[in-house]
C-alpha cells in the first residue's frame, strides 16, 4: 500500500471487514495525500488551523447531504 490514499483504503478495509460497506462515512483530516484527489467523502482542514468554523460547515454540508439522499 502507497502513502498516497492509504487513509482512504484503510478505512474502506474497516468498513468492508465490519459489514459496514455502504456506510455513510465522511473523513476530516489535514493530510490530502491519504486520499485520493478530489475524494468526496474528506473534509480537508488546515492544519495550522485545525477545525475551525469553515471545516465545521463543510463537514455539516456532508450530512446534510447525506440526509437528503435517505
Amino acid at each position: 500500500m502507497t502513502v498516497q490514499n492509504r487513509c482512504q483504503l484503510e478505512i474502506q478495509a474497516w468498513l468492508d471487514g465490519n459489514g459496514r460497506s455502504d456506510a455513510e462515512w465522511v473523513a476530516l483530516d489535514d493530510w490530502p495525500q491519504s486520499f485520493k484527489a478530489d475524494f468526496e467523502r474528506l473534509v480537508l482542514t488546515d492544519p495550522t488551523r485545525a477545525f475551525d468554523e469553515d471545516s465545521f460547515q463543510e463537514l455539516r454540508s456532508h450530512f446534510l447531504w447525506f440526509e437528503a439522499r435517505r
